[in-house]
């Protein structure tokens, strides 16, 4: 049997999934780890959550959290996709697994090539405490 894949229906998770994964990664990632170790959020934003009060290594956790709730998530979503019976589960855990995989992945590339970051060497980031000796390239 062949299975086919409506783009529409692709697109449209796709659409849905993208900020909602974001909110994760700032929200579920960066603002609790901020407010769990008593800092004070001031700000969150499509991109970035702005966490006062934190210095040393409490504000480098809070710069990592971020990423870590995509590798954490992106596990979750991988043995979800192999388990899933329908169709519709298989492409929705398949999406979040992949995204949050490439976004995971790419933190460490970025920051790693551009020193910019939640892993840079800029405030907030893991670096700037010159944990790996500013930029990873």
């Amino acid at each position: 049997m062949r299975q086919t894949i409506d783009r529409f229906t692709l697109i449209g998770w796709a659409m849905f999934l993208m900020p909602v994964l974001t909110m994760w990664h700032e929200i579920g990632g960066h603002a609790a780890m901020c407010a769990l170790q008593g800092g004070r959020i001031e700000e969150i934003g499509a991109f970035y959550v702005k966490c006062r009060g934190l210095t040393g290594l409490p504000d480098v956790l809070v710069a990592c959290a971020g990423a870590a709730v995509n590798v954490l998530l992106s596990l979750v979503a991988f043995a979800l996709w192999r388990r899933a019976a329908s169709d519709a589960a298989r492409i929705v855990w398949w999406l979040v697994w992949l995204t949050q995989a490439f976004v995971a992945a790419g933190y460490p590339a970025f920051s790693g090539i551009t020193g910019a970051g939640d892993f840079g060497i800029g405030r907030g980031g893991v670096n700037r405490a010159g944990f790996a000796g500013g930029r990873w390239m």
